[in-house]
């Protein structure tokens, strides 16, 4: 049941940051889950919500230290995947905020 509540918890806060749900990020990061948990595909919270635009999100998980760098299964990083969904505020964000 420990690792069945470990990769729940992990789908739920990939799938929180998708969603925008900033405050939800934070009940399950103060429940234990790690700010770079990876999903199925490698993927982190940063690369999740930068695939779907949630900028507030984003900005949490910098704040909260995710790795902006990280790279997922596909050899992706977050900025890799907001460029692929077309989230031009938030390709804007990290290029000014520094990320290459």
């Amino acid at each position: 049941a420990d690792s069945y509540q470990r990769v729940r918890g992990r789908d739920e806060f990939l799938e929180a940051a998708s969603a925008g749900q900033v405050e939800h990020l934070k009940i399950l990061i103060s429940s234990g889950v790690g700010i770079s948990a990876k999903g199925d595909d490698g993927s982190t919270a940063l690369h999740c919500a930068a695939r779907t635009g949630q900028l507030s999100v984003i900005d949490y998980l910098l704040g909260s230290n995710a790795d902006i760098e990280a790279k997922n299964d596909s050899g992706r990083t977050p900025l890799h995947e907001a460029v692929r969904g077309g989230h031009k505020k938030v390709v804007r964000h990290l290029l000014n905020i520094g990320v290459e």
